[in-house]
């Protein structure tokens, strides 16, 4: 009979997990570009997609306005 030492019950705890790493920060990246994407489509979206017209603008189009007095 050999004299081993009985296995450990539970095994040597390593390092801690880390928490934020290169992934969490990637998603973090990609949604703050989402938004920011968002907020200037809301803010220029229809300037920059309105169809081109080549009517009158509306001051334009009203003329001489009669006297209602």
């Amino acid at each position: 009979m050999s004299a081993e030492p009985p296995p450990p019950d539970e095994p040597e705890p390593g390092p801690p997990p880390r928490m934020f790493g290169p992934v969490y920060w990637t998603a973090i990246a990609f949604a703050v570009l989402c938004i920011l994407g968002g907020l200037i489509i809301a803010r220029f979206g229809p300037v920059w997609l309105a169809p081109a017209t080549d009517h009158p603008t509306a001051t334009e189009s009203l003329g001489e306005r009669p006297d209602s007095r």
